[in-house]
């Protein structure tokens, strides 16, 4: 049997050792993923069975599960946005506004921190009333075109007389009702 010299067989129990230290992480369910990994960032070539099928597996998931979250968002941002030009619609046709007016209501919105359209439409119609237009051609109010007012032009104390009286009868037919 041939004679090891002491300072080598010290060196070979040492590296014993450290494969005995190595193998047992090298198979711990906890740490063994992580020491594959530096294995793999000090020799990316090498072959290491099992955990470049379940990296590229785990890569595979990955990449779905983003693109599933990906089409979730697009379609939560799509029905938001739908909602949104739905209640923005609402209230503009609501009140009446103009495409410029709707956008100062936006602005409006977002100075003042409104989320709710219906809020800021009223408070925006409250603060900035609406120039009545004038319903006469000409500087004429037209009264004669009015329905009933020929009526009350040709006799206007028959006319008052006649909605008195038909006023009483209204209210006293009501009274006998209960």
């Amino acid at each position: 049997m041939p004679h090891i010299p002491d300072e080598e067989y010290a060196w070979l129990q040492t590296k014993a050792k450290t494969a005995d230290f190595a193998e047992q992480l090298y198979n711990d369910p906890r740490v063994s993923d992580t020491l594959k990994s530096a294995i793999k960032v000090v020799h990316p070539q090498l072959d290491i069975p099992g955990y470049d099928s379940k990296k590229y597996v785990d890569q595979r998931f990955d990449e779905q599960k983003r693109e599933r979250d990906e089409e979730a968002r697009k379609a939560r941002e799509a029905e938001q946005d739908r909602d949104w030009r739905e209640k923005r619609k609402a209230a503009q046709e609501r009140h009446g506004f103009t495409d410029e007016t709707m956008q100062e209501v936006d602005d409006l919105m977002i100075k003042r921190n409104v989320a709710d359209y219906d809020v800021a439409a009223s408070y925006y119609a409250s603060k900035n009333p609406r120039v009545s237009s004038p319903d006469y051609e000409d500087n004429r109010w037209n009264h004669e075109k009015r329905e009933g007012f020929a009526e009350v032009a040709k006799d206007p104390e028959a006319w008052g007389r006649r909605e008195i009286l038909k006023t009483l009868y209204d209210h006293q037919n009501k009274q006998h009702a209960f």
